[in-house]
């Protein structure tokens, strides 16, 4: 999801495939660091990036979303979706193995550099602007899947 809306899981896909590597540049601190978290809560510019890890590939076509899905409970659970008409899907739910927060903030009098902490790593590192550009310079509407709207002329 996308600000709370369901993405388009192909233009999603191949933007993460754009996404080669992270390259650590420095150590900014530690997350613990009262001073660090501070700096970090008032950062100009904040992205919290949620990933799923299935413990296998998932189907050329992605099922349907569940209940369980919506609302991010535990989701080991396989549950098979639902089409509009209520009758089951082929493909049962995959199970999630790996469920991985990323928190990237901008680094204040730094143009080149961001801040990125993994949920539950004991630090924040440094990483070039440039390896996750793909992903924070994403266009929300093409990643939900909308259409561009054409300008009118006046």
């Amino acid at each position: 999801t996308i600000q709370g809306k369901k993405a388009d899981t192909a233009t999603v896909d191949k933007m993460l495939d754009k996404l080669d590597r992270v390259n650590i540049t420095d150590v900014e601190g530690q997350a613990k660091d009262a001073s660090l978290a501070k700096r970090l809560a008032s950062a100009e510019k904040h992205w919290t990036v949620s990933l799923a890890l299935a413990d296998k590939d998932l189907p050329a076509t992605t099922p349907k979303a569940t209940k369980q899905d919506e609302a991010d409970k535990d989701s080991n659970a396989s549950e098979t979706a639902t089409d509009k008409q209520g009758d089951q899907a082929a493909t049962p739910t995959p199970n999630i193995s790996e469920r991985i927060v990323l928190e990237i903030y901008s680094r204040p009098g730094h143009k080149y550099d961001l801040l990125l902490n993994k949920k539950g790593d004991p630090y924040v590192v440094v990483v070039s602007k440039y390896t996750l550009d793909k992903l924070t310079d994403a266009d929300t509407g093409k990643l939900l899947g909308e259409k561009p709207q054409e300008k009118k002329e006046k």
